[in-house]
């Protein structure tokens, strides 16, 4: 097998694989394939692989051999980006917008300029890849479309790629790498990547949830580097092209397939991967930074301030932009997530959008009805209560309870009252307690009161019978 340089200056490049050679044309932004001595060679944006009807089983390479060519990926010929108008980190809202908005200027139906048609075709495909979260994110990493980049994003493995649907082939020691590219993690080709998420929780007492408040908190994260600023390399040294992959950030992968997959047609098969040297970058640091060793960052303990909302929870996370850890020379940095904890209070329950309380009350309240000062989340209030309530009932304020983060209103407060009935009874207290029977008793023998005053005689044995 032997492999030659990938020239990417050159529209018609040529390959040559096991002694045979094949062209290749950048010109289209299809797929190619050439069909010569009876070998089919398939070429994509990102993959190039090949399959043979014919294929010595009586090879002696028993394990897949590897060699390496130089390749820089086409790109997608029209940047959607530029297309639409929009920024690389356009929301999806403003991708929308900006659709829209070119949709009225260029509907054939709405515009008589001949390239109209074509605008709005270029519009609406540009459209249709930036609207997709999955193909946009291939776009971003490869530059290429989803289909073109030869796997699917939804793919959990390999079995996106074209032809590795099976997974007895043997990828060695590059599976690493592959995982990476469908993944979407790892080094970005441009040299930089977005830092990593911190997450960390804070606890807070219950008036402060439902205030809101303010807390500064520390957490642990890789901050930019001072000596180099994040650069990575001595102050006065300039970066070096990557002499492994030439600049591009990329090679090919020339492999020859284990005999016995499945699947799969034997034969050699050449594959785009990221430069292991320079991480897909296509620069190295020839003088790293002394201080961070040409990470570009360090460890330090930096305090960040969180604004928490009136009503937040126990169980919410406050996401705060960009203060996780730093980006990668030059690249994003993370997020801090915080989780929240709320202590309990000692009177008040939160439950769901509600407040509930329990507030204790004397039999003569019970029975003779009156106002009762209770508390709530600013203070107190006067409540009144009716003659001859139950022992044990529930009563509603509306809009007392907690704020609503993603409401303007707020919750209800719930008063549970509860019959405090004395520990101990005096003599006197019995006493006044067995004439109120009888009299209850004599009472319940008179008319149309008897019913009434069976349940209240009902009513006071229940009260009695539960202190034993």
């Amino acid at each position: 097998m032997r492999s030659v340089p990938w020239n990417p200056a050159i529209s018609n490049s040529i390959v040559t694989v096991s002694g045979r050679t094949y062209s290749r044309s950048f010109s289209s932004l299809n797929t190619h394939h050439s069909l010569i001595n009876n070998k089919n060679l398939c070429f994509n944006r990102f993959n190039i692989y090949i399959k043979s009807s014919q294929f010595n089983t009586n090879c002696k390479y028993n394990k897949c051999h590897v060699n390496y060519i130089h390749t820089s990926a086409p790109r997608y010929t029209n940047d959607p980006y530029k297309v639409l108008g929009v920024s690389r980190n356009a929301t999806n809202d403003e991708i929308k917008r900006k659709f829209r908005e070119l949709a009225k200027k260029y509907h054939p139906d709405l515009n008589p300029s001949p390239d109209a048609k074509q605008k709005m075709a270029q519009i609406t495909s540009a459209y249709e890849l930036l609207s997709d979260p999955k193909k946009r994110k291939v776009y971003d990493q490869t530059g290429m479309q989803s289909e073109d980049a030869g796997f699917d994003p939804s793919a959990g493995g390999f079995g996106g790629f074209s032809g590795f649907g099976d997974s007895s082939f043997m990828f060695t020691d590059f599976a690493e790498m592959f995982s990476r590219m469908a993944s979407g993690t790892g080094t970005s080709f441009t040299g930089s990547s977005r830092g990593e998420d911190i997450q960390t929780e804070i606890t807070i007492s219950f008036m402060e949830a439902i205030r809101g408040c303010t807390k500064n908190i520390t957490v642990p994260a890789r901050v930019s580097c001072n000596d180099c600023h994040g650069l990575g390399r001595q102050p006065g040294t300039s970066i070096d092209v990557c002499k492994v992959c030439n600049g591009t950030g990329k090679m090919i992968t020339v492999m020859t397939v284990k005999p016995g997959v499945q699947r799969m047609e034997r034969g050699p098969i050449i594959i785009g991967v990221p430069c292991r040297t320079c991480n897909g970058s296509g620069q190295v640091v020839p003088y790293p930074c002394k201080a961070c060793g040409g990470s570009g960052d360090r460890a330090q303990t930096k305090s960040v301030s969180v604004d928490l909302p009136a009503g937040v929870r126990s169980g919410m996370q406050m996401r705060i932009p960009n203060q996780g850890h730093v980006g990668m020379r030059g690249g994003k940095n993370g997020h801090l997530f915080v989780n929240i904890n709320i202590q309990p209070h000692p009177i008040f329950k939160w439950i769901d959008d509600d407040i509930h309380v329990n507030v204790p009350i004397s039999l003569k309240q019970c029975l003779l009805g009156g106002s009762i000062q209770i508390p709530t989340l600013e203070g107190s209030t006067t409540v009144s209560l009716v003659p001859n309530s139950q022992p044990s009932f529930v009563k509603t304020l509306k809009n007392k309870g907690p704020p609503k983060v993603d409401s303007r209103n707020n919750g209800n407060l719930i008063i549970h009252f509860e019959l405090k009935l004395p520990e101990s009874l005096t003599v006197k207290q019995k006493e006044l307690i067995e004439e109120f029977e009888k009299e209850t008793m004599a009472n319940s023998k008179s008319g149309g009161e008897e019913y009434a005053q069976g349940e209240s005689s009902k009513w006071w044995k229940r009260v009695v019978g539960n202190k034993g």
